[in-house]
């Protein structure tokens, strides 16, 4: 409601605990005690659907993992690719049809430690067809992978 108070208080209660602080709403906020990124994107209906903070808490732990060195950016993009994914989430009825070549890369040994990014991209050709695709990179100590895929979506 009051954005000042809320980042106020994130930044008082990392400087307290030492630790970085995300509070998500209409407005989401991550901050430690100096920095605090605002970060405006999602979904309303975000708050209603079961799992979502689960989810959000195992992609920080994952972000903050593969970037130690700077926790309070790992945690803001942790957040901001959370909110990106349900941005128009709750308004798309689309059917995907399409597929991709899948290229895989193999160490001798899977690691237990790692990080996996996805871009995704959609280009509209009308309003109603649209060319999509995603790529894939998993990287892990003794084994990393990349893939992709691309297709074309219709909505209706």
């Amino acid at each position: 409601e009051n954005l000042d108070a809320g980042v106020a208080f994130a930044q008082t209660f990392a400087r307290k605990t030492g630790a970085v602080v995300a509070m998500t709403g209409a407005i989401d906020i991550v901050a430690d005690g100096q920095k605090a990124f605002c970060i405006r994107n999602g979904h309303p209906m975000m708050a209603s659907i079961t799992g979502t903070g689960c989810q959000l808490s195992a992609m920080t732990a994952a972000f903050v993992a593969a970037n130690p060195q700077s926790p309070l950016e790992a945690a803001a993009t942790a957040v901001a690719a959370m909110g990106y994914a349900g941005d128009d989430s709750m308004t798309v009825r689309n059917a995907f049809i399409g597929g991709g070549p899948y290229f895989e890369l193999k160490g001798p040994k899977a690691g237990n430690a790692g990080l996996r990014l996805n871009l995704n991209f959609l280009h509209p050709l009308s309003d109603k067809w649209s060319v999509t695709g995603n790529a894939t990179a998993e990287f892990r100590s003794g084994q990393s992978g990349v893939g992709g895929a691309i297709g074309v979506k219709y909505s209706f």
